[in-house]
């Protein structure tokens, strides 16, 4: 059978017990269980849109996503990365068996106990033991608020770049988008080898005088004949 939701949760009321299970495919789920008082926290700082963190649970706001990181086991985190919707969805779905739980507290509360990290996670009893894995699940904490920090840094820079890149590519088809029309307006005025531009209203509203000057061929033939006569007296 499917797994058709990407996230599921239930809250045990007789043990105060939030279980949520996440799909990992279709056909393999993993269960988380928090404790009611840790989870309610969780609730209330993501709703509005702040990080929480505590030993069991921890959320970072990134611009539209949140990286989550749920306690598995005594040495064992787990980080997922959710998109806003699916984050809300999760918190929608604890806010409405919340409401079930409170209904079922006020009239049940000889039965109602929440139980512990220990019994949670089944610690082992041995002092030794219990010294030692704290110390590892703090360096494994440590390193995994590292991996959380570097993961928050290069998302942002990658988010930057996106942004950038958009910017680049909306001047250049501003670029593209000029070229043509300058491209158009040349082709428009280009004119073949037995062709002139002559503008249609180039004799619309021209004032002034015009003068010319005009020989007539009859005088300039007898200016020539008088020079003739004149040159041959003087011989």
């Amino acid at each position: 059978m499917f797994f058709d939701e990407n996230s599921r949760l239930k809250i045990d009321y007789e043990q105060g017990l939030v279980r949520l299970s996440l799909k990992s495919s279709d056909y393999s789920v993993d269960e988380f269980t928090i404790s009611f008082s840790d989870f309610d926290s969780f609730y209330e700082s993501a709703t509005s849109h702040k990080d929480y963190e505590s030993d069991n649970i921890k959320i970072k706001w990134l611009s539209r996503d949140a990286i989550v990181q749920i306690r598995e086991s005594v040495y064992k985190r787990r980080i997922f990365k959710f998109s806003e919707p699916k984050i809300n969805r999760i918190l929608s779905q604890f806010g409405a068996e919340k409401i079930g739980y409170m209904h079922w507290l006020s009239t049940n509360e000889t039965k109602a106990h929440e139980v512990t990290d220990e019994y949670i996670y089944k610690k082992e009893d041995s002092d030794e033991n219990d010294n030692k894995g704290e110390i590892l699940a703090r360096k494994l904490e440590n390193k995994i608020d590292k991996v959380i920090d570097i993961c928050i840094q290069l998302s942002e820079s990658v988010s930057n770049l996106s942004t950038k890149m958009k910017d680049l590519e909306r001047k250049t088809q501003n670029v593209v988008t000029t070229s043509s029309s300058v491209s158009n307006q040349e082709s428009d005025f280009s004119f073949g080898d037995d062709e002139h531009f002559i503008p249609s209203d180039l004799n619309v509203n021209l004032k002034g005088t015009m003068t010319s000057e005009s020989t007539s061929s009859d005088e300039s033939a007898m200016d020539a004949a008088e020079a003739l006569k004149k040159l041959r007296r003087s011989k």
